[in-house]
């Protein structure tokens, strides 16, 4: 039986009334991913009703050659209808950036809901729309052996962000894929890699692949359920931006020195001095300096005339500029939850 603190009951009952979820998944979503500790709940003046709830799910992020990075993934974000346009979520996510930041996230990333959410995320809260998905369709005219091939050289080809699933995170994705049908998890054997499938209506899905792409292990799950299935879909990273190209998710930076110094490649695009402005976080304000091979920053926080003549003779970038470089340098980044 599920036990939710008061908190929980507020989040739930918010979560029921605005997103249109099965029981099933959200029995399992509080059951499993819920915490109060990583949940923020807005009340009405009378301190009664939680009106507006957001979610803040840890998670890391893996850049290529480099250690995985600390991120939190804005789950829920929602506003009781008969309390929306009063300003309740700018509020709640102001409330959220701060606690990622004090907490040692140094990214931030959702999943819009609705187009019209890329606009507001990025006037509120200046998250970049950032990277996408692509969703392979296999006819039986292809062989298991090139299907395999081709799957696992999409994921081979993706250089970051990817999400990555902790042991107890993907058998939560494992249980929610058989709910909905015959689904779950392969894991390789020496664990580096892990494939999460649902098979129904006479589909083999590939949800997702998460640490090194393995062909064989991804070529014995299409043989072993042979006989179940005409066709194949798989999602997997997109590649390289072109026409067809458009963002799902959005991302932020929370920590800049440490995002500018932990993430492969970005020191070589980014001015070697630059004043930063982060209208959130405005801790991170001040002058960025590469010296001896990273960045250091000196502090002109609340010394508004001295940022204005410095602003005069260097770059200025916004945490936007600085999420775009994230964008720019890992075009086929790709934020997979898995939790449909």
């Amino acid at each position: 039986m599920l036990h939710l603190s008061d908190k929980g009951l507020s989040a739930r009952s918010l979560w029921e009334i605005c997103f249109n979820d099965p029981a099933v998944f959200v029995n399992l979503y509080f059951s499993e991913v819920y915490k109060d500790d990583n949940t923020l709940l807005l009340y009405e003046e009378k301190g009664e009703k939680a009106v507006a709830h957001v979610q803040m799910i840890p998670y890391q992020l893996h850049f290529s050659s480099k250690e995985p990075m600390q991120a939190s993934y804005i789950s829920g974000a929602c506003t009781h209808p008969e309390y929306r346009n009063r300003g309740f979520m700018s509020q709640l996510m102001q409330e959220a950036l701060q606690m990622m930041y004090a907490k040692g996230d140094i990214y931030s990333f959702l999943i819009p809901a609705e187009p019209w959410l890329f606009d507001f995320y990025q006037k509120s809260s200046s998250y970049s729309p950032a990277f996408t998905r692509d969703t392979l369709h296999f006819s039986n005219e292809y062989s298991h052996e090139q299907v395999a091939e081709i799957i696992s050289k999409k994921y081979a080809a993706c250089k970051g962000p990817i999400v990555l699933h902790n042991e107890k995170q993907a058998q939560i994705v494992a249980k929610d894929l058989s709910l909905a049908g015959v689904g779950g998890c392969v894991i390789s054997q020496n664990r580096n890699s892990r494939i999460y499938y649902l098979l129904r209506n006479n589909i083999m899905e590939i949800k997702g692949c998460t640490g090194k792409p393995d062909k064989d292990l991804l070529l014995n799950l299409l043989c072993k359920y042979k006989s179940s299935f005409s066709q194949i879909e798989a999602v997997a990273p997109w590649g390289q931006q072109n026409n067809d190209y458009k963002a799902t998710s959005m991302i932020r930076i929370l920590d800049p020195l440490r995002a500018l110094n932990e993430t492969n490649n970005l020191s070589e695009k980014i001015p070697p001095r630059f004043v930063l402005h982060d209208p959130q976080l405005p801790q991170n304000d001040g002058i960025y300096q590469y010296e001896n091979g990273r960045y250091k920053r000196e502090e002109t926080q609340g010394q508004k005339k001295e940022r204005e003549t410095v602003s005069a003779f260097l770059p200025c970038l916004t945490i936007t500029d600085l999420n775009q470089y994230i964008v720019q340098e890992y075009p086929s980044g790709f934020f997979n939850l898995l939790l449909d």
